[in-house]
């Protein structure tokens, strides 16, 4: 193929386009230079500037693409074109503010978190990453857009705004081939399993594959980092014992305030990016594991919505222990009919919409992971039913909470 170097006309930032030989030559088939017949200067030659080029000995080529932030590969086209201001000390305290406050709810902790994994980015942009991404949910004009594009402005064309979850995990992605931040803005996951393995492919593998129309898949070393934006409820896909995604509550302290929003947007334009990128170079990441995220209270939302009805099930009756109703024996643990909590449970699946329900035997596997303490066993009646032994009501929550590693208020 044929790579052209262009400046992108939305943005006026550098980019490269590709295009077949065929179509190349088609391209300039207007264009000639007149050769030259020193044996017949009435019949001088007409050759495409296409061919003088493709034939010229002067031409770059070269054996493949490589995105690889600093430093290149011999023989290899590095995408990779630097920041797009540069850093000087300066004033972003407006900014400084606004992550503190409104992104971090005022836990300095979670500031400290956030700061370090937005500095890790820009002091090595192609070192390793730690498979983490930054959530913030929040209603809309709290301040989400104004936060992640004045902090991607820093990285120009390496920086990515898209308006959609299928922009991100769509097929033809050839515009994530040299992002080191991609802002996914008022983006939700919903259950989509195939965007599920898609997102958590973006924010942890090594390499990238990227798709072109009507080209091959070319494969580059993945550098982006991702930052998700939404107000919807369920944003992401977050497991039991998530460690991938930092969730964010967003304050709504200046939602909608254009005094507030103005002011920060007038400081950064006037020098605001240049010391944002100043500290963050200068700023000691050493003694923060941006690999553990904070587990938070919004990041507990995500994983209740993200549940099976089987573990959504056993949440609820964790609540409130009078929605199943337990037996006991003499000296014995309490114990519920291995029969009984499936019937219930298939109420409750049916009740919330779940179109399948679990097999009883996984329903028993299920709960078994989310409760280990709980043991299936025959009585010694005559019936030889089956039924679970479980654990204290407070051990069975207490098992729940080291699961997902967050404080619950169950009282609440």
């Amino acid at each position: 193929f044929i790579m052209k170097e262009v400046i992108d006309p939305a943005n006026n930032f550098p980019a490269i386009e590709f295009s077949s030989i065929y179509d190349f030559k088609n391209f300039y088939l207007h264009r000639t230079i007149e050769m030259p017949n020193p044996r017949n200067p009435q019949n001088n030659k007409q050759i495409s500037v296409a061919d003088m080029w493709l034939r010229s000995k002067n031409r770059r080529a070269y054996e493949g693409i490589v995105f690889q932030p600093g430093g290149d590969k011999p023989r290899y086209y590095n995408m990779w074109h630097g920041f797009a201001v540069s850093p000087k000390q300066g004033d972003w305290s407006l900014m400084t503010n606004h992550i503190r406050r409104v992104i971090c709810g005022g836990t300095e902790e979670i500031f400290q978190w956030v700061t370090a994994w937005l500095a890790r980015i820009v002091k090595y942009p192609g070192g390793e990453r730690p498979g983490t991404s930054i959530v913030l949910k929040g209603a809309q004009g709290t301040g989400k857009g104004i936060f992640a594009d004045n902090y991607g402005s820093i990285f120009g064309n390496h920086y990515l705004h898209l308006m959609s979850s299928s922009q991100l995990a769509g097929r033809f992605n050839a515009h994530l081939k040299d992002k080191i931040l991609v802002f996914c803005d008022e983006a939700f996951w919903g259950g989509d399993r195939t965007a599920e393995g898609i997102l958590k492919g973006i924010v942890t593998e090594e390499c990238l594959p990227i798709e072109y129309k009507g080209k091959d898949i070319i494969t580059v070393q993945n550098h982006a980092n991702v930052i998700i934006a939404s107000n919807n409820d369920w944003v992401v896909p977050a497991g039991m014992e998530e460690r991938r995604f930092c969730v964010l509550d967003i304050s709504q302290e200046f939602m909608q305030d254009k005094g507030y929003f103005g002011a920060i947007a007038e400081q950064m334009q006037n020098g605001g990016k240049q010391a944002m990128l100043y500290d963050l170079l200068n700023f000691d990441i050493s003694g923060v594991d941006l690999r553990t995220i904070p587990r938070t209270k919004a990041l507990l939302d995500q994983i209740l919505r993200s549940m099976s009805t089987v573990k959504k099930f056993w949440y609820e009756y964790l609540k409130d222990k009078n929605r199943l109703q337990m037996e006991t024996k003499a000296g014995e643990d309490e114990y519920i009919l291995t029969k009984k909590i499936y019937a219930a449970y298939t109420v409750f699946a049916r009740e919330n919409g779940e179109r399948r329900p679990a097999a009883e035997s996984m329903v028993g596997k299920e709960l078994k992971e989310i409760c280990p303490g709980m043991k299936r066993k025959r009585l010694s009646t005559g019936a030889r039913d089956y039924v679970y032994l479980l654990p204290s009501y407070s051990d069975c929550r207490k098992m729940f909470e080291s699961k997902v590693r967050i404080p619950i208020g169950w009282e609440e």
